[in-house]
């Protein structure tokens, strides 16, 4: 198998309203949890979330849905730059999306195994 470059955004999602960028120190400190938590990511990402080297992660999404329960207001996109794939996680839910992005929908979001 392959790897691939993994980029992580995360946002801010305000009931009822829009969602909004996290701003970057928050984010930070999130992704930086996010990677202590996780081996597989501290290998793909950086501590910004970019790209950090091409990498063969199998429980991305799992790893993904399990660390956001850890942040029910935040939005977790994951996006995978080799089959240009991506999913919008929230609170132990996701929501795919291929290419680009859909917009966030609370109702299209399942839970794993749907």
């Amino acid at each position: 198998m392959s790897g691939f470059y993994h980029q992580l955004t995360l946002d801010h999602l305000i009931p009822g309203k829009e969602r909004k960028r996290l701003k970057i120190e928050e984010a930070k400190k999130v992704i930086k949890e996010f990677r202590e938590s996780c081996p597989d990511a501290r290998q793909a990402l950086t501590e910004h979330g970019n790209p950090n080297n091409v990498t063969v992660w199998h429980d991305w999404l799992t790893d993904t849905i399990k660390f956001s329960r850890n942040y029910p207001e935040i939005l977790f996109d994951l996006f995978l730059k080799g089959p240009g794939e991506g999913v919008y996680v929230v609170n132990g839910k996701y929501q795919n999306y291929n290419l680009v992005p859909e917009r966030f929908i609370y109702s299209k979001l399942k839970e794993l195994g749907e």
